[in-house]
């Protein structure tokens, strides 16, 4: 985590999104070239705060997006983000957020329209190719990978770059004539993810806890078939680069 910001650069940084522009407070490279992509998470977030401060009744997900905003920033801010991008809307036009950050379902909304589940949904299925984009970013067909499978150094460098990324697993697509048949009849794979270790590439800079890194791991899956089921490891501390850990010893 970089240095902390004051509301006033907050506000700076909103601004120069709304009106296309890349903020240039990151150094990294690909952080700048994730940063100016379409957001429609991001938008949706300042729809619900507008509509937050104007009093109307949030979705459920409109609820966590706005307390999610209000984790970083105080209420009044929050509120003025969403007037920020209201008033950007309304600007002469209508075109103004054309070729900014700024897409999605939530764009065309109207303050009385609540963005819900399924606009999401909608979302991430249109931003699939976009985040696909980004080498650290992918999806994978758990039965093309073997024990020894290992990541390419593409994949490495701009992992390590941006700080975060995406790994999907996925089970290959059923074939027409499997999904015609009787359902009894069908097979299904069990495949077990164990966690070994992991590895510190970069330490990020924390100002508020200190100069060490804390780490978890949250894992999730789901099936067609089978309930849901996740669960978050516990906290390896004093995390620096260079530092590798065996996930089997806490």
């Amino acid at each position: 985590m970089g240095r902390l910001t004051t509301p006033e650069e907050r506000a700076a940084e909103l601004r120069a999104r709304l009106s296309g522009q890349v903020p240039n407070r990151t150094s990294r490279k690909a952080n700048r070239v994730a940063s100016n992509l379409p957001n429609p998470m991001l938008t949706a977030a300042l729809h619900a705060a507008s509509r937050d401060a104007n009093g109307a009744e949030l979705s459920p997900i409109e609820a966590r997006l706005v307390q999610m905003l209000k984790t970083f920033a105080t209420d009044q801010e929050v509120a003025g983000y969403g007037q920020m991008y209201t008033e950007t809307k309304a600007q002469a036009g209508k075109g103004t957020l054309s070729g900014t950050i700024f897409s999605g379902v939530a764009v065309n909304m109207n303050a009385d329209t609540p963005y819900t589940n399924k606009d999401m949904v909608a979302d991430a299925r249109a931003m699939t190719a976009d985040l696909l984009a980004i080498p650290e970013n992918k999806i994978i067909d758990i039965t093309t990978i073997d024990t020894e499978c290992s990541d390419s150094t593409e994949y490495m460098e701009a992992l390590t770059g941006a700080g975060n990324g995406i790994t999907v697993f996925t089970a290959p697509k059923a074939e027409e004539n499997s999904l015609k048949s009787n359902a009894a009849t069908n097979s299904s794979g069990n495949f077990q993810m164990n966690f070994q270790r992991f590895k510190c590439h970069r330490k990020q800079d924390d100002s508020i806890t200190g100069p060490r890194n804390e780490i978890y791991w949250a894992v999730a899956s789901g099936s067609d078939s089978r309930k849901q089921r996740s669960f978050k490891t516990s906290e390896y501390g004093n995390i620096e680069t260079g530092s590798m850990r065996s996930m089997d010893e806490e």
